[in-house]
């Protein structure tokens, strides 16, 4: 009964993964995981500088809504951050938007005001990445 449950566990975690390599193919997979990791070695210097960044396959992505798999990339930080490194912000994506129509997606962004939380005001960048 111990190795069923593993058993039955280890497939329950892997489902989405799998869902994934049928709904989009293994190399679109492999490849947009790979943009992934390349897209978050490029924006450790923000997180050093105090954003918080997420980069990660879309929510209509990883529902299987979408035809082909997009990516999103979310660097939040407070408006005064922003505003104090914004020369750092926005060679960083550049660079990404650069690096990854290279390899022929198609990307699109903007920056939007978030709502405040107490004091704080926060600012976002959003670029959605697809093949």
């Amino acid at each position: 009964m111990k190795y069923l449950k593993t058993y039955n566990e280890s497939f329950e975690s892997d489902y989405p993964r799998r869902l994934f390599r049928i709904n989009y193919g293994l190399d679109n997979v492999e490849e947009c995981d790979s943009v992934i990791l390349d897209i978050k070695d490029m924006t450790y210097d923000l997180v050093d500088l105090g954003f918080n960044v997420k980069v990660d396959y879309s929510y209509s992505t990883k529902t299987c809504i979408e035809q082909t798999p997009k990516i999103e990339v979310n660097i939040i930080g407070e408006d005064e951050l922003f505003d104090e490194n914004y020369d750092e912000v926005l060679p960083v994506i550049d660079s990404i938007k650069k690096y990854v129509s290279g390899l022929g997606f198609s990307t699109g962004g903007h920056l939007s005001d978030n709502s405040s939380s107490g004091w704080n005001k926060y600012m976002a960048y959003k670029l959605l990445i697809k093949k």
